[in-house]
């Protein structure tokens, strides 16, 4: 059986570094969880991962990965969500 992890470590927080992880059995939550902390990325470093795991030989797969600020994400992929929130209803 396969499960994805996806975490976000983030170097400065207002009480310092912050790690969050989330478990998902389903791919594309997962991803859809990934997209989300990409839109989470301020002008503070981080790293996104998106891994699958597999429970059964306990082999892990990179299938994500982000390192960078928020205007390193924009440059890597040509996309500003907060112009996505403008657009919004």
């Amino acid at each position: 059986m396969d499960i994805y992890v996806v975490s976000m470590a983030t170097t400065q927080g207002l009480p310092g570094p912050v790690v969050t992880m989330r478990f998902f059995k389903d791919h594309q939550e997962a991803l859809d969880e990934f997209t989300e902390f990409t839109k989470a990325l301020t002008e503070d470093p981080s790293t996104i991962l998106l891994i699958r795991l597999n429970t059964d030989t306990m082999a892990e797969e990179i299938l994500e990965a982000f390192e960078g600020t928020d205007e390193d994400y924009m440059d890597q992929w040509g996309r500003d969500y907060e112009d996505d929130e403008e657009l919004s209803p």
